[in-house]
């Protein structure tokens, strides 16, 4: 993640960021049981997913 701070790219930093909070939402969830971390892991997850797509059409030049 340190990487991606320094490298000013956004779209790769809020992906990395969905990956841990996607990670982080399944691990507290395994630990407690709570709903709220299994949404949050989707959340994180779709985050990370949406960039990845955004990041692939503006490298495919489908965008920008």
């Amino acid at each position: 993640m340190v990487i991606d701070l320094t490298d000013h790219q956004v779209a790769k930093t809020i992906g990395t960021a969905g990956v841990v909070l996607g990670f982080t939402g399944l691990a507290l969830w395994r630990t407690s049981g709570r709903r709220v971390f299994t949404g949050m892991a989707v959340v994180g997850f779709l985050l990370f997913i949406g960039l990845a797509v955004f990041r692939l059409a503006l490298h495919q030049g489908w965008m920008g």
